[in-house]
C-alpha cells in the first residue's frame, strides 16, 4: 500500500496535465478576481451577489472582505472541472500505460491500488482550493487592498463543505473511469451529465414534484452532488451542512466500493 501511494504521488508530481491543470485553475481563479475588481472601477456594476444562506444578497464591492474575495474565487463550477478532468486522466493514464496490468498481477488485495488513486485525487482536490486562495490573497495585497478580513469560521466551514464536494466528485470521475477505462469515453459522460443534462433533469424533476401538487418550493438539486457542488454558498444553514455531509460521504463510499468490485472482477 505505502509503495503504491509513492508511486501515485509520483506519477501525479511528474505528469504534465497535472501542471496544465493546477495553471488552469490559478487562471481562472485570476480572471475571476480580475473580472469581479474591474466591475467595481468603471466596468459599469458597483453591487456584487453573494450567496448568503438560502438567498442571494446584494454587497456592495467595497464592503467585500477578505473571505468574500476568497468565497467568491471557489465558487461556482470550475473547480468541479479541473478536478474530474484530473481524476479521468490520472485514472486512465494506467489504463493506457498498460501498467495496469502489472498492478492487477502483483497486489493481492485490488482494492488498495483504488484506495491510493483515491487518496491522491482527494489531496488534488484540496490543492486546488488552496491555490485558489493563495492566488486571492497574492491578487488582494497586490490589486485590491482590502484590510477586512471578515468572518473566518464562515470561510472555514465553507471551504470544508466544499472540498467534500470536490472530493467526492473526483471520485466519482475516476468510477466513470473504472467503468469505461477510456479517458476520451469518461471525460464525455462526466462533461455532458454535470454541465448539460444535470440541470435539465433537475428541472425535470422540480416540475413534476410541483404538478403532482407535493410541494412547490422543492428543488432536487440541494440533494445531489452536481447540484450541491455548483450552488453551494458561504454561511450555509446547518441543515444544509447535513444534507452535503450525507451526499458527499454517500458519493466517497459508494464510488470506492464500485472500483473496487469493478477492479477486482472484470478482465484487465
Amino acid at each position: 500500500m505505502r509503495n503504491l501511494l509513492k508511486f501515485d504521488f509520483y506519477k501525479a508530481i511528474k505528469s504534465i496535465s497535472t501542471r496544465i491543470i493546477l495553471l488552469c485553475v490559478i487562471g481562472f481563479s485570476i480572471a475571476s478576481l480580475t473580472i469581479t475588481y474591474v466591475s467595481k472601477n468603471g466596468g459599469g456594476l458597483s453591487d456584487v451577489a453573494l450567496e448568503i444562506g438560502e438567498q442571494a444578497t446584494v454587497v456592495s464591492l467595497e464592503e467585500m472582505t477578505i473571505v468574500d474575495w476568497c468565497v467568491d474565487s471557489i465558487s461556482g463550477d470550475f473547480l468541479m472541472l479541473f478536478v474530474i478532468v484530473f481524476a479521468i486522466l490520472f485514472t486512465c493514464n494506467d489504463y493506457a500505460t498498460g501498467f495496469i496490468k502489472n498492478v492487477y498481477n502483483t497486489i493481492k488485495h485490488k482494492w488498495h491500488y483504488v484506495l491510493s488513486e483515491f487518496v491522491v485525487i482527494s489531496l488534488f482536490a484540496v490543492l486546488t482550493i488552496l491555490a485558489a486562495y493563495i492566488v486571492t490573497l497574492i491578487f488582494n495585497f497586490a490589486v485590491i487592498k482590502s484590510s477586512s478580513l471578515g468572518d473566518v469560521s464562515e470561510l472555514l466551514v465553507f471551504t470544508l463543505n466544499k472540498a467534500l464536494l470536490l472530493i467526492a466528485c473526483g471520485c466519482v470521475g475516476a468510477l466513470i473511469s473504472f467503468v469505461f477505462k477510456k479517458a476520451t469515453a469518461s471525460l464525455i459522460i462526466c462533461m455532458g451529465y454535470s454541465f448539460m443534462f444535470a440541470s435539465l433533469i433537475y428541472t425535470g424533476v422540480n416540475q413534476i414534484v410541483k404538478n403532482a401538487g407535493i410541494s412547490d418550493a422543492f428543488d432536487v438539486q440541494k440533494y445531489t452532488l452536481v447540484g450541491n457542488t455548483i450552488s453551494l454558498n458561504a454561511n450555509i444553514s446547518f441543515e444544509q451542512q447535513r444534507i452535503v455531509l450525507l451526499v458527499g460521504c454517500i458519493a466517497i463510499v459508494g464510488s470506492f466500493m464500485a472500483s473496487s468490485i469493478l477492479f477486482a472482477k472484470r478482465d484487465i
